[in-house]
């Protein structure tokens, strides 16, 4: 789409039809001046043929010239025409260098024919000697806007965001630089940045579509589909006639694995204005009904649309991404070769279609291929989870399963929140593709294991524990190289964050076999109540603690769901500064250490010492009760109940018999081991 031009500012637009006026004899003449000028934007059928008759006539100055190449510049770019713009601004710039206007629609001409590197050049030009003179100091705000613009374009996201930063500078109200800004920082997968960005936008034009429909984009890289659905819903309300709105909601939609509504939405967008990207989005919601429906002539309907999307516009590299995994997926391996091989050309970095093309090349039988694909996807995106699990899965069919097994578990490490749309698939791959792998060399497979880990040693009303940070970051290290590598660690937790951390956790928790929380620094009873403290609880009385302070019900409740073992390993029953200063209701609730507990049947909460007592913090880089599970966790083929038997012997060896670990609940009769044999 040409985007809209606006006319020239002439300064001395008076000066030059008075001057046509008087010196032209015909007035037919002096009356195309005034077209010429007047007419450029909002009629070019007009005014291209009257400033044409102006420039033959040779009866313009240099300076007059100039202006009346620019307005047929203006006109023919309203057309389209952007050659034919470009040789006409050039022209008005020739006799006229310092036409600040000239220069910056010619940077948008090249930028809109992909000359990137000659817009930059014009707008860098425009913004020197705009940024000489207070008065063009609004020129400069969209100079800075266009230049950052054009900077995505070409990948270079830091350098686009320098100048948004500039423009804002200027003007901090300028609506299109937290738009853009935003945008830069989508490209760069900060979505929290960029619906910060978004929000200002929304802050600035509430009445305004776009902004809403900006910050639902980035909240679909956050894998927040409602908040999406949110988003594109007042953005309709605002602008019910928009095409782009209806198919981006049904995009929504299908993340969120709603097709009905997705397919009705892409339907509506196609009823209003048939475009590439409506089909291409409505060939993704068919394609998923295929495979959810097992119903084979979707996958021909959503390769038709595909069609449609490309003789809509034929260097769209994305329908061809699509369509060539619709082929693939309908064992059409040699069309879908045909149409990746196609749409890497018109985008060599897309990380999507190396990978589609990969996995078709794997199909084939090209294992060698395959991998190449995969490996300049990662080198294009280091964490993109579908090229790890088609590496995977290429390395497994070649016999190499240790290195299968390394890229499967990096494919489930991974966040699967940004791509949500390949990443979960791929994961759900991943799973199935590492216990077959695990199988072949004699592995038990140990499950999906997520762990949360926190630390808090800078307490802000007590003194503050010198190792529960180091503790936390190593027992984070030590489960990590045991498969855990899905974790939320947090150091020094207030109460805000602990619990954010704690819902968090749940939902990771909810999806995997192994669920552990470690957990060192300071722990209080009250009331036979077991609590944690953040690091931000000020507990000036014992009524403080149930709102200041973190109950062990909460954290039990967050490993909960997990659906083999639930762990949680508590360093907390160091002695209770609080308790100097707190003020007590009843003289009775005193007490020391954390209360006896009995979680439900599955899961095992082992504390640093038995209720009722005090542990150390220790005099090495770690607290007694961390050091020994550091040194026993990875013994190979020790089931856990014996590792926590072998985790008190330590302890009460490293503290004379004055400290003595003690595990509450039961597992059930199927045997755990943190490393099988």
């Amino acid at each position: 789409m040409v985007k809209k031009f606006y006319m020239l500012q002439i300064c001395h637009r008076a000066l030059l039809a008075l001057t046509l006026l008087t010196a032209l004899s015909a007035s037919a003449l002096a009356n195309d001046a005034d077209i010429c000028i007047d007419d450029a934007a909002r009629n070019p059928d007009a005014a291209i043929p009257a400033c044409t008759r102006l420039l033959v006539s040779g009866k313009l100055t240099e300076a007059e010239a100039a202006e009346a190449y620019g307005q047929r510049g203006i006109a023919k770019a309203g057309m389209g025409d952007l050659d034919g713009a470009l040789k006409d601004l050039t022209a008005a710039l020739d006799r006229n260098p310092k036409m600040l206007v000239a220069l910056k629609l010619r940077g948008k001409a090249y930028k809109e024919l992909n000359h990137l590197d000659l817009a930059i050049a014009d707008f860098s030009r425009a913004l020197r000697d705009a940024l000489r003179g207070e008065q063009n100091r609004a020129q400069a705000v969209e100079l800075y806007n266009l230049r950052g613009a054009t900077q995505i374009d070409k990948d270079e996201y830091d350098t686009a965001i320098g100048d948004f930063n500039k423009a804002l500078a200027i003007d901090r109200n300028y609506v299109d630089a937290y738009v853009n800004r935003g945008h830069a920082y989508t490209f760069k997968r900060d979505f929290d940045k960029a619906i910060a960005d978004f929000d200002q936008a929304v802050r600035l034009k509430p009445r305004d579509a776009f902004g809403y429909a900006a910050r639902a984009m980035a909240r679909m890289g956050k894998a927040d589909f409602t908040g999406a659905v949110a988003d594109y819903d007042r953005a309709i309300k605002l602008d019910p006639q928009n095409a782009k709105l209806y198919t981006s909601r049904g995009e929504a939609w299908r993340l969120q694995g709603d097709l009905e509504s997705s397919l009705q939405d892409h339907d509506k967008a196609l009823s209003l204005k048939p475009s590439e990207e409506v089909y291409n989005n409505r060939a993704l919601t068919l394609k998923d009904i295929a495979l959810k429906s097992k119903d084979v002539t979707k996958l021909d309907e959503a390769r038709n649309d595909c069609s449609e999307a490309i003789l809509l516009n034929p260097s769209f590299a994305v329908p061809y991404t699509n369509r060539g995994l619709i082929r693939r997926l309908a064992g059409d391996l040699r069309g879908s070769l045909l149409d990746l091989d196609k749409a890497i050309g018109l985008a060599q970095r897309s990380m999507e279609a190396l990978t589609f093309r990969g996995d078709t090349y794997r199909a084939i039988g090209d294992l060698d291929r395959a991998l190449q694909d995969y490996d300049e996807a990662i080198r294009i995106f280091p964490d993109y989870v579908a090229a790890h699990n088609g590496r995977g899965a290429a390395l497994q069919k070649k016999g190499d399963l240790a290195g299968a097994k390394a890229e499967y578990e990096k494919a489930l490490s991974l966040p699967s929140d940004a791509d949500a749309g390949v990443a979960k698939p791929a994961q759900a791959e991943a799973r199935v593709g590492l216990d077959e792998v695990r199988s072949l060399l004699g592995e038990a497979a140990p499950g999906v294991r997520v762990a949360l880990i926190i630390g808090n040693s800078a307490y802000r009303a007590v003194p503050a524990l010198p190792n529960p940070e180091r503790d936390a970051d190593a027992v984070a290290k030590k489960l990590e190289g045991l498969g855990f590598k899905n974790q939320i660690r947090i150091n020094n937790a207030t109460n805000a964050s602990f619990l954010a951390a704690l819902k968090s956790f749940e939902e990771k928790a909810a999806t995997a076999d192994w669920a552990v929380i470690f957990y060192a620094g300071h722990g209080i009873q009250i009331a036979g109540g077991a609590y944690l403290i953040p690091v931000d609880a000020q507990l000036r009385t014992d009524e403080d603690v149930q709102k200041e302070a973190v109950p062990l019900e909460r954290v039990l409740l967050a490993v909960n769901k997990a659906k083999k073992m639930r762990l949680v390993l508590l360093d907390a029953c160091r002695d209770n500064p609080f308790e100097q200063k707190m003020k007590h209701a009843d003289k009775r609730l005193r007490t020391v250490g954390l209360p006896s507990i009995e979680p439900g049947s599955g899961t095992l909460v082992a504390y640093a010492t038995r209720d009722g007592h005090t542990a150390e913090d220790g005099d090495g880089d770690h607290s007694p009760f961390t050091q020994a599970l550091l040194d026993n966790v990875a013994i190979p083929g020790v089931e856990i109940n014996m590792v926590f038997r072998k985790v008190r012997d330590q302890v009460l060896k490293l503290t004379r018999g004055q400290q003595d670990p003690f595990t509450y609940g039961s597992l059930s009769s199927e045997r755990f081991y943190f490393v099988a044999r």
